[in-house]
């Protein structure tokens, strides 16, 4: 029973695009890149192990992190998996 793998690289180049035109300053930009980076496979686990079937995890996960940008000043810096 073997996991996905989930590559942040292919899943991940539009929302980045996409959440860098959502925030305004840079240092926030910054920030929620590497939030991307780092937790989206966790994010898109998660949402799997809540039962979402595969073919959805991908939008429910885009989903969170736009969630995220929408949010981030209100997340303390270094907490982001925590509100994730």
């Amino acid at each position: 029973m073997g996991g996905r793998v989930v590559s942040t690289t292919s899943s991940t180049v539009g929302l980045e695009t996409r959440l860098e035109t959502a925030v305004d300053d840079t240092s926030e930009r910054l920030r929620l890149s590497r939030a991307l980076r780092e937790h989206y496979d966790f994010v898109w686990r998660s949402v799997r192990r809540l039962g979402i079937p595969e073919a959805d995890a991908e939008d429910v996960s885009q989903e969170v992190f736009i969630t995220l940008s929408r949010r981030l000043r209100d997340v303390e810096a270094g907490r982001e998996r925590a509100f994730l």
